[in-house]
């Protein structure tokens, strides 16, 4: 985006109609931390609804139920090889489910699979997708 759009945006003029956008909803306090450049990364456990969400088969998406039956094999080689991450430009970040919500849209840098490195990770033991966030194009926070 141009950065005189960029700024118009920020200032909540307009929401910008963006592709490829992952719309998460999270709490406050992570909210908060994404809105000053603190959180730079988000996570989601492992699990066949954000493989659905996150990932494609070999190279189409697949629905929450068939990525069900390739949960077992997550660690298989032959699985991983066959894996890649959607490719979302961006990120819509709600706080709450209402219409007139908080909501920040950042860049998206990329997804990928690994431990928690940042706020949050004494919530997860295992592995998680992490959603490496970009700058904020766009909020309609003051």
């Amino acid at each position: 985006m141009k950065d005189t759009t960029t700024e118009t945006f920020k200032h909540g003029i307009a929401k910008p109609v963006l592709p490829a956008v992952l719309k998460l909803t999270i709490k406050k306090e992570w909210f908060d931390l994404i809105k000053s450049g603190e959180k730079t990364e988000e996570y989601r456990e492992v699990k066949s609804y954000w493989e659905s969400r996150l990932q494609l088969y070999r190279g189409e998406k697949i629905s929450a139920s068939e990525w069900g039956r390739f949960y077992e094999e997550w660690y298989s080689l032959e699985l991983v090889n066959r894996i890649s991450f959607q490719n979302y430009e961006y990120i819509e970040f709600k706080n709450g489910y209402s219409k007139d919500v908080p909501t920040i849209i950042t860049e998206c840098k990329g997804i990928s699979v690994g431990k928690p490195t940042q706020n949050g990770k004494h919530l997860f033991d295992n592995d998680v997708f992490i959603i490496s966030i970009g700058d904020i194009v766009w909020s309609n926070c003051g």
